[in-house]
């Protein structure tokens, strides 16, 4: 996959077409959709950067990175809290229903590495029986992300932009489990979606 981003980079460099350059930024609101995996839903918090390239057309496509800088948090009762973390870094293309001034509609695409934790707070009454909080990694997973959203330009190639993306992806636990009989699995669908604001600058 960094292999097709840079190639597609140095033959938009090499075409010898003028080529615009942007930065975004973005902080959101989204909600887990895990489905029978986790009996409830939780709200989290997205913050994240776009860096994207065009020929001043219709179409762009660069790099995104995404962090849940308030994560996933389910409430276990008298148990504690189960806290799931998600951090994604990947390809991204959106394809834009107009240029220049005004409000333009846009869908995108991406695809990437999902990766992250998941912790157990447990409540101090479970802490005085001896145990301790558990904090546990996700292995890296490759998933997708599909959606669309609307973009005003106001100079240049500087704009706000407002989207909503769904996350398609499959996590699994790492870790090494020698009591687990086969056919038992630790993957679980984490699939969430989210609404993005944010505002882009332009490089050149």
């Amino acid at each position: 996959m960094k292999k097709l981003g840079l190639i597609l980079l140095l033959l938009l460099l090499a075409s010898g077409t003028a080529y615009s350059q942007s930065i975004g930024a973005f902080a959101g609101y989204g909600s887990s959709a895990f489905g029978d995996d986790v009996d409830e839903e939780s709200n989290y918090i997205p913050v994240g950067a776009q860096l994207l390239f065009g020929s001043g057309g219709n179409f762009e496509f660069g790099v995104e990175v995404n962090y849940a800088v308030v994560p996933f948090i389910f409430s276990k009762g008298d148990i504690g809290d189960m806290k799931i973390n998600q951090l994604y870094y990947g390809a991204l293309a959106k394809f834009k229903f107009g240029t220049g001034r005004g409000i333009w509609p846009y869908l995108r695409a991406g695809a990437g590495m999902y990766t992250g934790t998941i912790e157990y707070d447990f409540t101090d009454e479970i802490n005085e029986f001896g145990f301790d909080d558990v904090k546990m990694d996700f292995k890296n997973a490759f998933g997708f992300n599909v959606g669309a959203g609307a973009e005003m330009n106001i100079s240049g190639n500087n704009g706000l932009f407002v989207e909503f993306v769904y996350h398609i992806v499959d996590r699994e636990l790492d870790v090494n489990n020698e009591d687990m009989e086969e056919g038992d699995s630790s993957k679980m669908t984490a699939n969430n979606w989210a609404i993005h604001v944010g505002f882009r600058f332009g490089l050149n």
